[in-house]
């Protein structure tokens, strides 16, 4: 299994007001939801009239397919005239095979490392990684104790 992420930011040149640039963002986040069933949310510049900033997710077999999706996603986004991207990040990685995250947190949570187990034990997955800024800021030391 694979997944696919991407970030990107849009210039909305007729942005007036946070409302006209909800209602572009709105649109473009359940036209990417509908079409290819992708987790989608704004993810920064909350705050700006004429700039948004929207993050996708997709979970596929194969990497090339979800390669395709995310281009046919970037066109989606193109194809929208209120608004233009201005930068476009994505990354596609195997999820659940080979030592990933996934593995190393099966593996704590059935031997007691971590969830579970002793709180105060750090795994792999909890060291940051190049990319892991897709996944927003992390959590606060000492979270569940």
């Amino acid at each position: 299994m694979f997944f696919a992420l991407c970030r990107f930011e849009i210039f909305l040149p007729e942005g007036h007001s946070l409302k006209a640039k909800r209602s572009v963002l709105n649109r473009l986040k359940e036209r990417l939801r509908v079409r290819f069933h992708a987790a989608v949310a704004e993810v920064g510049t909350q705050d700006l009239w004429q700039r948004g900033t929207l993050a996708a997710a997709l979970v596929g077999p194969r990497p090339g397919g979800l390669e395709d999706g995310l281009a046919a996603m970037r066109r989606l986004v193109e194809e929208e005239p209120r608004c233009r991207i201005t930068s476009w990040e994505e990354r596609v990685e195997p999820f659940g095979e080979g030592g990933t995250r996934f593995d190393q947190d099966a593996a704590g949570a059935s031997g007691g490392s971590d969830r579970g187990g002793d709180p105060g034990a750090e795994t792999d997955w909890e060291v940051p990684r190049e990319g892991d800024e897709f996944f927003g800021p992390r959590p606060a030391p000492g979270r569940g104790e």
